[in-house]
C-alpha cells in the first residue's frame, strides 16, 4: 500500500458527490483524497500533476466524457489505476472501459463500503465490477466475466504486440511474420513470448480464440 494510504482523485462534475465520497475517504487512514476534477480536461491535468494511485472518474463528464479521458489517462497515466462510478449500470459501458485496461467499474449507489473495496482491488492491480451490473444472461455470465478478463488484459499489448498478435492468428509461424514486418525471427519470438505471457495462453489457437471472442479490433 502506498506509504500515506492509496492516494485518489475524484473526478465528477457535481460538487456534492464529490463531497460525500471525499467524507467517506477522508476518514480512513488507508486513502488519501490527493484532488478533484470537474471535468476530463482537468481530469488529465491533475492526474499529470498529481499522480494518483487511483481515479475515480464519472462517464459524463463536460469537455471531455469518461471514455476519452480514460483512453488519454491509460495511454499517458498507466501507473494511475480508473475506477469508473458512474449512473451507466449497462454491460455494454463495462466493456468498453475495460477493453481500455480500465480495472473497475461501479454505480454511483453503491455503498460507500464497497466502493472502498473496490479502490482497494484496483489498486492491488485485480478488476472490480459492481454486482448489480446488467449482463448478457444468467447463461452467459461466466462467457462475459471471462471475457472482461480477456479484454483487461489485451489493453496490456503495446501497438507492437497487437500488430504482431494479429498476425500470429493469420500467418502462425515466426518467420512469416518477421519477413512480413522487416523484422529478425528473433525479435519474433521475444514478442511472442511476451504476448502469451501477459494473455496467460500458450498456443496459437488459444490466441486466435481469445481474439475472436472478445471481439477487439487488432490493427
Amino acid at each position: 500500500m502506498a506509504q500515506n494510504g492509496i492516494r485518489v482523485l475524484l473526478v465528477d462534475d457535481h460538487p456534492l458527490f464529490r463531497e460525500g465520497i471525499k467524507a467517506s475517504l477522508t476518514n480512513r487512514p488507508d486513502f488519501e483524497v490527493v484532488g478533484e476534477a470537474s471535468d476530463g480536461l482537468e481530469a488529465i491535468a491533475q492526474t499529470a500533476a498529481l499522480k494518483p494511485d487511483v481515479i475515480l472518474l464519472d462517464v459524463s463528464l463536460p469537455k471531455l466524457n469518461g471514455l476519452e479521458a480514460a483512453k488519454i489517462l491509460r495511454q499517458n497515466h498507466p501507473e494511475s489505476e480508473i475506477l469508473v462510478l458512474t449512473m451507466h449500470n449497462q454491460y455494454e459501458y463495462v466493456e468498453r472501459f475495460l477493453s481500455l485496461g480500465v480495472k473497475g467499474y461501479m454505480v454511483k449507489d453503491a455503498p460507500p463500503d464497497e466502493i472502498r473495496t473496490a479502490i482497494q482491488k484496483i489498486f492491488e492491480k485485480q478488476i472490480y465490477v459492481d454486482s448489480r451490473i446488467v449482463l448478457p444472461s444468467p447463461i452467459d455470465q461466466k462467457v462475459a466475466a471471462e471475457n472482461l478478463e480477456t479484454r483487461s488484459r489485451l489493453a496490456t499489448l503495446s501497438e507492437r504486440e497487437k500488430e504482431i498478435l494479429h498476425l500470429i492468428t493469420k500467418l502462425s509461424r515466426n518467420k512469416d511474420i518477421a519477413t512480413h514486418l522487416g523484422i529478425s525471427v528473433r525479435t519474433v519470438e521475444k514478442h511472442r513470448t511476451q504476448i502469451m505471457k501477459k494473455l496467460k495462453i500458450d498456443n496459437v489457437a488459444g490466441l486466435t480464440r481469445c481474439v475472436l471472442a472478445t471481439n477487439v479490433k487488432i490493427p
